[in-house]
């Protein structure tokens, strides 16, 4: 149904939007901060966006189904960032004595 399509993409426009404003918040604090594996998590970031690019190209084009493999890759997506990317930034938190806080 095109109007669930539609639905979808505008929440998909909006994570993605979304997630490219909070790695810019990210980054300009992990250079504040000085962590040292700033232009790897940099690439990391840029993967996940092109990830993402390449999912909301597809949807508007209706090239991909809004079906449970697009969700799992749309979370993968966040995990990568949020566990995988983030957990060397967490360590160096820890190293300097702070803490996260969202």
């Amino acid at each position: 149904d095109s109007t669930s399509a539609n639905n979808f993409y505008f929440y998909l426009e909006n994570l993605r939007e979304g997630l490219k404003r909070h790695f810019r918040h990210e980054e300009r604090e992990m250079a504040g901060l000085g962590y040292p594996d700033l232009e790897q998590h940099k690439r990391s970031h840029l993967k996940c966006v092109q990830r993402l690019d390449d999912i909301c190209d597809a949807v508007a084009r209706r090239q991909r189904k809004i079906d449970k493999d697009l969700l799992d890759e749309m979370f993968d997506i966040i995990m990568d960032d949020a566990i995988r990317a983030d957990s060397g930034f967490k360590s160096f938190l820890e190293g300097k004595d702070m803490r996260v806080h969202v």
